[in-house]
């Protein structure tokens, strides 16, 4: 499968309402912890994370054309991957406010072009 393609798989997971949201662990509250974030969009994520970074290392060096548009979008995709090294929060942050579910967007529409 394209790399692009393992991207992509991702829109509909990523653009779901709801998804992420903290749930309420009710013996962690009554015993003063924070509740549990949703463990099926924390894999996602990292499944997530690691399809942008196989998809930038397999760019050409010189993309032309409709190819240097998909290049600059997945460079932004796995930019905010790597911004969540020194920045925690701020891939979560991308995700929620759907800047990344636009940039898939984005893409397939590039890809269904061809």
């Amino acid at each position: 499968m394209d790399r692009i393609e393992k991207l992509l798989r991702f829109i509909p997971v990523l653009d779901m309402e709801g998804l992420g949201e903290w749930v309420a662990d009710a013996r962690a509250i009554r015993e003063g912890g924070k509740p549990a974030a949703a463990p099926e969009y924390i894999d996602a994520v990292f499944r997530f994370a690691e399809a942008a970074e196989a998809a930038e290392e397999a760019l050409p060096a010189e993309p032309y054309g409709a190819d240097a548009k998909k290049a600059e979008l997945i460079h932004r995709i796995a930019s905010a991957v790597r911004a969540e090294e020194s920045c925690p929060g701020i891939l979560i942050g991308f995700l929620q406010n759907g800047t990344i579910v636009g940039w898939l967007k984005e893409l397939e529409a590039l890809c269904d072009k061809e």
